[in-house]
């Protein structure tokens, strides 16, 4: 039992010491431990999702700089449009493509600062662009870049997907996918046992995930 301290007094309400309870947590989060690690989606194509849709998700990042091409998600929308999310130095790209590539939509947020906290993201997408980005309540400053990793990650997936962008030092849980008119047609928990299939089972629909590899689950502080 640990008690509250003040100025390095503990604290004394009622002629009792007050008992220092930890602020709560989020526990059990998908922790990517290497290149076979990741969550895959087996169907070619997210199912009732297009070009002009939406997705939302929670992730938290243990640095703002120096990643080099970490893959958040890569989401199939037909056999010619796909859209991800990467961050790479300092940024977070945004990545949308139509007709293989043939119009890429590049999209970049800086973020410088946004570390060690949880990060509520709501994205959305028209005509495979990124154009709003909104975390915590604040919308963010869109940059339109012809850089980032343009690789296709192949399946749908949340993380690598096998290849060599692992999604180190940050992670991701509350996964959701609207469609064109706003509605919630998928969602995953992603914790608690975020390492689990189990926690990536559609909630909404019936697009379930898979755990490939063996990864483990961290807990966060809020």
């Amino acid at each position: 039992m640990a008690y509250l301290e003040y100025n390095g007094q503990m604290v004394i309400f009622n002629d009792q010491y007050v008992i220092s309870s930890p602020l709560p947590g989020i526990d059990g989060v998908i922790d990517f431990d290497g290149i076979n690690d990741w969550v895959d989606f087996t169907t070619a194509y997210v199912p009732s999702f297009d070009i002009n849709s939406g997705i939302s998700f929670k992730f938290y990042l243990d640095n703002d700089s120096g990643y080099t091409g970490e893959r958040l998600y890569n989401l199939n929308i037909d056999s010619l449009s796909y859209i991800s999310g990467i961050l790479l130095d300092s940024s977070l790209y945004l990545m949308g493509f139509k007709n293989a590539g043939f119009v890429s939509q590049r999209r970049m947020i800086d973020i410088s600062g946004l570390n060690a906290q949880v990060l509520d993201c709501s994205i959305n997408i028209e005509n495979s662009a990124v154009t709003e980005i909104i975390i915590n309540g604040v919308s963010q400053t869109i940059y339109t870049t012809t850089g980032g990793d343009t690789s296709h990650a192949g399946n749908n997936s949340i993380g690598s997907n096998g290849a060599n962008d692992y999604l180190s030092n940050a992670t991701i849980w509350d996964f959701k996918i609207y469609d064109n008119t706003n509605t919630l047609i998928h969602a995953y928990a992603g914790q608690p046992s975020g390492n689990t299939d189990g926690a990536w089972a559609d909630s909404v629909g019936s697009y379930d995930g898979t755990v490939e590899g063996s990864p483990t689950t961290r807990n966060l502080p809020v």
